[in-house]
């Protein structure tokens, strides 16, 4: 038997708690999914966001041999929704925060989607989120980027039903 570090040892007391915000969103903080994870030049990308803050901003950089800032959006006014229990599962259903139209000059690649606020105590709330733009029909990339998208959706802590960290289940 290996005792985990003190983080990890945290992190596992945390999830499958009501309290922790990262499995079970409360009613404080700031996060978002997309309708997809990869679009073509052209396609429009919906937000689904809910956040406790009044304002939010997004900041969009493709990820590449370096780090390039495409588009940000600042002043979306934000609304808080209820994560149903079973959000691991089936999903949140959030409505659209919002939806941009990716512009036909895009390259293909990864592009990371980075959301700020600041919460009602002044505390600042941040999101990460990805999307993928594909190389348009007919037109071959030198470079093919795997990622394991079912891997994220499987083994992560958000809504509490990973197993390693579902405590619920063994409490």
């Amino acid at each position: 038997y290996v005792r985990p570090s003190a983080r990890t040892s945290l992190i596992i007391k945390l999830v499958g708690t009501d309290n922790d915000r990262l499995a079970r969103p409360g009613d404080r903080g700031l996060w978002c999914y997309t309708d997809r994870l990869s679009y073509l030049p052209g396609e429009q990308v919906r937000f689904h966001v809910s956040t406790s803050a009044s304002r939010y901003s997004i900041e969009i950089v493709r990820v590449g041999a370096r780090r390039e800032v495409v588009w940000t959006r600042s002043g979306i006014r934000g609304a808080l929704h209820p994560t149903p229990p079973e959000a691991f599962a089936r999903g949140c259903g959030w409505p659209d925060g919002f939806a941009f139209r990716i512009p036909r000059q895009w390259r293909s690649g990864y592009y990371a989607v980075t959301l700020r606020a600041e919460g009602k105590k002044g505390e600042a709330l941040e999101w990460d989120h990805f999307f993928v733009v594909r190389a348009p029909r007919g037109r071959r990339a030198k470079i093919l980027m795997i990622l394991s998208t079912n891997t994220y959706a499987a083994y992560n802590a958000w809504g509490g039903k990973y197993p390693p960290y579902d405590l619920d289940d063994v409490v």
